[in-house]
């Protein structure tokens, strides 16, 4: 099983396999409105839009977890067509302690016979359940089964951080702030159908701030659009900066 899946621990020094793609979408939730939205597994116990951004809050004693496990990850879903690219932001708080496993982005890839294929998960842990700063983010392989223990360390702690997957050449590639963290194999998956903004819930309680929802509508063919994934994550810092000021 490891010699199908290649691992980049983050660095500077890899660059992102070309994304190609057009019709690029952001939602930098500036409307209120969130009625394409759909409850994935078990609702937040609050979603809003404040301030420009998308806030989930986690209740430590929330009634999904008089629920069976399963529902104990709490989360929002949206339909985005067939795209190869999926981009959020996400701000981690110092406050987070005390649970191994936090938030993140999650894709539902679909094959090309239009079933669900893959559920990749790119998610910030803190797995001595001390504080953020001690943590990092780690990859979900549903293809090959279980964490792949990549912890990232490299991130931006009470800031933001730019969570994106792509699936192109028959791999799922994994950045946090454009640096490459992992790359898995995934040769039965077509497209990317939706994205989960999902929480885990263990009881610590904590708010989950989102933002910048980026993913592509058109997918074609690779030599289209070269590079286009270093201007977008670079248009998206700028856009945070401007916004900060």
């Amino acid at each position: 099983m490891k010699n199908t899946i290649k691992y980049l621990l983050l660095t500077g020094c890899f660059m992102l396999p070309t994304i190609a793609s057009a019709g690029l979408v952001t939602n930098t939730f500036d409307s209120p409105d969130l009625s394409a939205w759909q409850t994935d597994r078990c609702a937040p116990d609050n979603v809003a839009v404040t301030g420009g951004e998308l806030v989930l809050t986690i209740d430590a004693q929330s009634s999904c977890l008089t629920q069976i496990g399963f529902y104990h990850t709490q989360g929002i879903k949206l339909d985005i067509g067939e795209a190869n690219f999926l981009s959020v932001d996400m701000y981690v708080d110092s406050a987070w302690t005390d649970q191994a496993r936090f938030a993140g982005i999650w894709g539902v890839l679909y094959d090309s016979n239009d079933t669900i294929s893959n559920y990749p998960i790119l998610e910030f842990q803190l797995p001595d359940l001390t504080s953020a700063a001690n943590g990092g983010f780690d990859v979900w392989d549903s293809v090959h089964g279980g964490w792949l223990d990549l912890l990232a360390t490299v991130f931006n702690l009470d800031g933001w951080n730019t969570l994106s997957m792509s699936l192109m050449d028959g791999f799922v590639t994994y950045t946090v702030n454009g640096n490459v963290l992992a790359r898995v194999a995934d040769t039965d998956s077509a497209y990317i159908g939706e994205v989960i903004l999902n929480a885990k819930n263990e009881e610590a309680g904590y708010t989950v701030r989102y933002d910048n929802l980026t993913y592509n509508t058109i997918p074609v063919s690779e030599p289209a659009m070269y590079m286009v994934l270093p201007l977008i994550l670079a248009g998206l810092a700028a856009r945070r900066k401007l916004t900060l000021q």
